[in-house]
């Protein structure tokens, strides 16, 4: 090893040993960051799809090669407190939805969500939400339980910047 000459023995199992440390850290982070992380569901917000409480993986890599896809469930960075939120990807960019007769209608057409509980209704939560015209980089989600999720329908839609990840339920 090219150490020996400039540093004493006891002093190289150190600095091994620190490069050893910073490296672990290092890993971590990146590893959190840019391939997985765990994710544990806060809120009825997902139910029955994700339940309180429950905890799962946060594919991160997944947009880093591919574009998110409407049904896909996201964590977000929620654009009320800046904390991470798990949501339903409803509408794409430049799609324009409509709120009405309790469905979800983008582009004038209704979409189908089998994952809803039976009987479901979306209604808007602010009556100024009742359509949303999304830009280029744009994705409105909402929560499975739509009569107890803070949404899409409350601050409308949000950045892809903002989408940090697929969940795959279980």
């Amino acid at each position: 090893m090219f150490l020996h000459r400039w540093i004493p023995a006891r002093s190289r199992r150190a600095f091994v040993l620190a490069v050893l440390l910073f490296g672990s850290i290092a890993s971590y982070f990146m590893i959190n960051h840019f391939v997985f992380s765990l994710v544990e569901v806060d809120g009825g917000s997902m139910h029955p799809t994700l339940r309180n409480g429950g905890a799962h993986v946060l594919h991160r890599w997944r947009y880093l090669l591919g574009r998110p896809q409407r049904g896909d469930i996201v964590a977000i960075r929620d654009p009320l407190d800046e904390g991470l939120s798990v949501k339903r990807i409803i509408a794409m960019p430049m799609e324009e939805v409509d709120f009405s007769d309790g469905s979800v209608r983008i582009n004038g057409e209704v979409i189908p969500e089998p994952y809803l509980k039976k009987p479901h209704w979306t209604y808007p939560i602010l009556k100024t939400r009742v359509n949303i015209t999304l830009g280029e980089d744009e994705y409105l989600v909402l929560g499975d339980n739509r009569t107890n999720s803070i949404d899409g329908r409350y601050y409308g839609s949000i950045d892809r910047p903002r989408i940090l990840g697929v969940i795959n339920p279980r």
